[in-house]
């Protein structure tokens, strides 16, 4: 069976004038729950060669593919980063 998951970004700062919405980092607290939720899925999620992790590349999305990846053991190399899935218009 195929499995989806659709994982929002963590906690990141807040919008500014200085800064473009998509270059936005996670905060620490952002980046702690992200690997909380992905401890809390890892026994669900199975990683092999049919695996695709794919993400917006909006700083903040990136970080939290990247950050969960570590925990389901799949190559932050291997992410496939997609500009369209940012603000999803299309």
């Amino acid at each position: 069976m195929k499995k989806l998951y659709l994982i929002r970004h963590g906690k990141a700062e807040d919008p500014n004038f200085s800064l473009r919405d998509f270059d936005r980092n996670l905060v620490e607290k952002g980046r702690q729950d992200a690997i909380r939720i992905a401890h809390e899925i890892a026994a669900d999620i199975t990683v092999d060669r049919h695996t695709l992790a794919i993400s917006s590349t909006a700083n903040r999305a990136i970080q939290t593919a990247e950050g969960m990846c570590t925990i389901f053991d799949y190559p932050a190399d291997r992410i496939r980063q997609d500009i369209q899935i940012y603000e999803a218009h299309h």
